[in-house]
Protein backbone atom coordinates (compact mmCIF):
# COMPACT_ATOMS: atom_id res chain seq x y z
CA UNK A 1 0.00 0.00 0.00
CA UNK A 2 1.32 3.45 -0.55
CA UNK A 3 2.08 5.97 1.84
CA UNK A 4 1.31 10.01 2.08
CA UNK A 5 3.99 10.54 0.61
CA UNK A 6 4.23 8.29 -2.43
CA UNK A 7 0.33 9.18 -3.44
CA UNK A 8 1.74 12.92 -3.18
CA UNK A 9 4.77 12.78 -5.00
CA UNK A 10 2.30 10.57 -7.76
CA UNK A 11 -0.37 13.55 -7.41
CA UNK A 12 2.73 15.74 -8.57
CA UNK A 13 3.16 13.92 -11.47
CA UNK A 14 -0.11 14.00 -12.70
CA UNK A 15 -0.71 17.60 -11.74
CA UNK A 16 2.01 19.18 -13.51
CA UNK A 17 0.52 17.58 -16.80
CA UNK A 18 -2.71 19.94 -16.16
CA UNK A 19 -2.53 23.21 -18.17
CA UNK A 20 -4.81 26.66 -18.29
CA UNK A 21 -5.79 27.64 -22.21
CA UNK A 22 -6.86 31.25 -22.36
CA UNK A 23 -9.02 31.25 -25.17
CA UNK A 24 -11.92 33.23 -26.65
CA UNK A 25 -14.68 31.75 -24.19
CA UNK A 26 -12.23 32.56 -20.87
CA UNK A 27 -10.08 30.38 -18.66
CA UNK A 28 -10.10 26.90 -18.95
CA UNK A 29 -8.32 23.54 -17.78
CA UNK A 30 -6.56 21.31 -20.36
CA UNK A 31 -4.45 18.10 -20.42
CA UNK A 32 -1.07 19.03 -21.69
CA UNK A 33 -0.59 17.71 -25.38
CA UNK A 34 2.51 15.97 -24.01
CA UNK A 35 1.19 13.89 -21.26
CA UNK A 36 0.89 10.30 -21.62
CA UNK A 37 -2.65 8.65 -22.25
CA UNK A 38 -2.93 7.34 -19.09
CA UNK A 39 -3.62 10.57 -17.50
CA UNK A 40 -7.10 10.68 -19.96
CA UNK A 41 -7.70 7.24 -19.14
CA UNK A 42 -7.29 8.08 -15.29
CA UNK A 43 -9.67 10.98 -15.53
CA UNK A 44 -12.21 8.98 -17.35
CA UNK A 45 -12.17 6.45 -14.95
CA UNK A 46 -11.82 8.54 -12.05
CA UNK A 47 -14.84 11.15 -13.11
CA UNK A 48 -16.32 9.62 -15.90
CA UNK A 49 -15.98 11.65 -18.52
CA UNK A 50 -13.51 14.60 -19.68
CA UNK A 51 -15.23 17.70 -20.02
CA UNK A 52 -14.42 20.94 -18.46
CA UNK A 53 -16.31 20.78 -14.86
CA UNK A 54 -14.42 16.94 -14.46
CA UNK A 55 -10.72 18.57 -15.15
CA UNK A 56 -11.41 21.49 -12.55
CA UNK A 57 -12.75 18.85 -9.94
CA UNK A 58 -9.50 16.80 -10.73
CA UNK A 59 -7.15 19.95 -10.75
CA UNK A 60 -8.54 20.66 -7.34
CA UNK A 61 -8.65 16.89 -5.52
CA UNK A 62 -5.01 16.70 -7.33
CA UNK A 63 -3.89 20.44 -5.44
CA UNK A 64 -5.30 19.55 -2.23
CA UNK A 65 -3.26 15.91 -2.45
CA UNK A 66 -0.21 17.67 -2.70
CA UNK A 67 -0.71 20.01 0.20
CA UNK A 68 -2.10 17.82 2.16
CA UNK A 69 -0.57 16.49 5.51
CA UNK A 70 -2.76 13.43 5.46
CA UNK A 71 -4.53 12.21 1.79
CA UNK A 72 -7.24 10.52 4.05
CA UNK A 73 -8.20 13.04 6.17
CA UNK A 74 -7.82 15.97 3.42
CA UNK A 75 -10.15 19.16 3.59
CA UNK A 76 -11.63 19.33 0.31
CA UNK A 77 -13.63 22.28 -1.11
CA UNK A 78 -17.32 20.69 -1.71
CA UNK A 79 -17.92 24.01 -3.99
CA UNK A 80 -15.04 22.63 -6.64
CA UNK A 81 -14.96 19.32 -5.92
CA UNK A 82 -17.62 16.47 -4.98
CA UNK A 83 -15.74 14.67 -2.56
CA UNK A 84 -16.73 11.01 -4.26
CA UNK A 85 -14.47 12.42 -7.24
CA UNK A 86 -11.47 12.73 -4.32
CA UNK A 87 -12.50 9.47 -3.06
CA UNK A 88 -12.28 8.38 -6.62
CA UNK A 89 -8.53 9.82 -7.42
CA UNK A 90 -7.22 8.46 -3.92
CA UNK A 91 -8.44 5.08 -4.75
CA UNK A 92 -6.96 5.40 -8.32
CA UNK A 93 -3.58 6.55 -6.99
CA UNK A 94 -3.47 3.67 -4.62
CA UNK A 95 -3.80 1.21 -7.13
CA UNK A 96 -1.68 2.93 -9.27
Amino acid sequence: MADNKDIKNYAGQIFEHFDFDFGDSGMEIVISSAAPPEILDMVIKVCGSTDQECLVQIYEALGTLIESDDVECSEIDEKVCEIGIYCNLLDWLKKN
